[in-house]
């Protein structure tokens, strides 16, 4: 969290905050974060460029209010993590 925090915020991240992530998420995981990381900040950048707004005579669905917290199996996110299939291509 730490990593999402400093990359959004002062807009690089700390050697010392990397360093754990690849051992943490792993390789793959951590591409997916940063890739999931980069489409946030471009939905972000483009909705902000149109001042996209909802029309005067609809009522917003955010936010939505929060249920009571269930408990989580972090083993079990995990592993649904890995199984997904995500494919990130660069354009050279």
């Amino acid at each position: 969290m730490q990593l999402v925090r400093e990359s959004f915020q002062q807009h690089k991240v700390r050697s010392d905050t990397f360093a754990p992530a690849p051992r943490q998420l792993g390789k793959r995981n951590l591409m997916d974060l940063c890739y999931l990381m980069g489409e946030v900040a471009t939905t972000a950048v483009v909705l902000h460029a149109v001042d996209l707004r909802l029309p005067y005579n609809r009522k917003p669905l955010l936010p939505v209010p929060e249920p009571a917290a269930p408990r989580i199996n972090m083993g079990e996110i995990s592993l649904a993590w890995r199984r997904r299939s995500v494919r990130v291509q660069f354009l050279l």
